[in-house]
């Protein structure tokens, strides 16, 4: 009976032993899987985060480029407005500009033709001016005498002269020869009043006519001060002498 109650005894000290080893090795384990729970829920929540972030990287990249595409669109956009508008705004120079002028209308013209004929005490006066409609340029023309005259283009854009062409041939009197010649002079000075005598012989002497050469078969021109001035002669046609816009072309 003693020996029974000492194996019963040891069988119980046994059980709650065995109760206690699984009680404490319960513990371990419910920690583990803790753990082992939170560590996938950091795992997740550290995939989530690094998802959102390269989603929000890629966004971000997206907008970004779709941001310079667009900034591209619009530069070129503008690019192409400014392109435009710029030549429309040459087109529209172009058409304004004038074909050429020599800074004076008409009866300006004549007014510093007779000023400069008068302190050369020369008869070559022009009366009066008057001006022929054309298609494309207004036209003036006067007759000093049957053998010399001026002809004059006229821009319809502003009313200024293009060009004053002196035409002259010589009838084998000596008057004749130096009415062309002071008629040369008298259109120089009027209009480039801010030469010296000894300028405008320079003109002459560079265009051919006082170099003591045969004055018959020039075809030269020389520019003072945004003038040009440009002789023909022939036997068939005598002496062209003409003012004109530098800027224009020969």
């Amino acid at each position: 009976m003693v020996k029974q109650k000492k194996h019963l005894t040891i069988a119980v000290i046994c059980v709650i032993v065995f109760l206690v080893a699984a009680f404490v090795d319960r513990k371990p384990v419910t920690t583990s899987v803790t753990q082992s729970q939170n560590a996938t829920s950091e795992q997740t929540t550290k995939d989530e985060v690094e998802s959102k972030t390269k989603d929000e990287v890629e966004s971000e990249a997206i907008a970004e480029a779709e941001a310079k595409a667009n900034g591209e669109q619009e530069a070129t956009a503008k690019a192409e407005t400014e392109a435009r508008a710029k030549a429309q705004t040459e087109t529209k120079k172009k058409a304004e500009q004038i074909p050429g002028t020599i800074g004076m209308t008409p009866e300006q013209f004549k007014t510093a033709f007779n000023k400069v004929a008068a302190e050369y005490q020369s008869d070559l006066i022009i009366n009066n001016i008057t001006i022929t409609e054309g298609v494309a340029q207004n036209t003036f023309q006067y007759m000093f005498t049957k053998n010399l005259g001026i002809i004059g283009t006229v821009n319809k854009k502003d009313g200024s002269v293009r060009e004053v062409l002196l035409m002259g041939a010589g009838d084998g009197t000596v008057k004749s020869g130096a009415d062309i010649l002071i008629g040369m002079g008298i259109l120089i000075t009027a209009t480039n009043p801010d030469l010296s005598d000894i300028e405008r012989g320079n003109v002459l002497r560079e265009l051919g006519v006082i170099d003591g050469g045969d004055i018959m078969d020039l075809n030269k021109s020389t520019v003072r001060n945004g003038i040009r001035y440009k002789i023909t002669t022939s036997e068939d046609l005598g002496i062209w002498f003409s003012a004109i816009d530098a800027n224009e072309k020969e």
